[in-house]
C-alpha cells in the first residue's frame, strides 16, 4: 500500500508542476491585458494564492512519497 501511495503522490506532484508551468505561460501571454487593466488585480491576487497553494501541495506530495518509499526500503 505504501508503494501505491508513493506512486500516487509522485503522479500528483508531476501534475501540479505541469499545471504551475501552464499558469506561468498563461501569465506571460496575458501581460498586455494585465497591463491595460482588462484583467483586474483581484484576479491576479487569486491566481497568486492558487499558485502558492499548489506549490504547498506539491511539496507535501514530495515529502509523502519520500517517506513512503523510505518506509518500504526499511522493511525490505
Amino acid at each position: 500500500m505504501l508503494t501505491a501511495i508513493a506512486e500516487d503522490a509522485q503522479s500528483t506532484l508531476a501534475t501540479v508542476h505541469q499545471g504551475l508551468g501552464a499558469l506561468g505561460h498563461l501569465l506571460a501571454h496575458s501581460a498586455v491585458v494585465i497591463e491595460d487593466g482588462t484583467i483586474g488585480a483581484d484576479s491576479l491576487e487569486s491566481l497568486g494564492f492558487l499558485m502558492a497553494e499548489l506549490g504547498d501541495l506539491a511539496s507535501a506530495c514530495m515529502t509523502l512519497a519520500a517517506q513512503c518509499r523510505q518506509a518500504v526500503a526499511d522493511r525490505a
